[in-house]
């Protein structure tokens, strides 16, 4: 797990290195994308970036799955409402 704020820092390259050397197969999730308001060109752009970096780490691209907490926590508050279904 990756936030969109800082995306792959110093320390989880060096994990991802470590990953890299044991051979274990990597999903990234990409948390806190809710801050780009929904604009799906930055969320891509971060994504792609975080892709980019890991892959260059890992010799090969993991799958980045993008995640907003603030969206579930919200659709879990209105608890059925009218807008619960779309933020979840």
């Amino acid at each position: 797990v990756t936030s969109a704020e800082r995306p792959i820092t110093e320390t989880e390259g060096k994990l991802l290195d470590y990953i890299r050397e044991w051979g274990k197969k990597v999903v990234i999730v990409l948390n806190k994308v809710d801050l780009f308001n929904e604009d799906e060109e930055s969320i891509n752009k971060v994504k792609d970036f975080v892709a980019e970096n890991a892959g260059r780490i890992l010799g090969m691209k993991p799958p980045v799955f993008a995640v907003a907490g603030r969206l579930a926590l919200q659709s879990k508050l209105a608890k059925g409402g009218p807008n619960s279904a779309e933020l979840w």
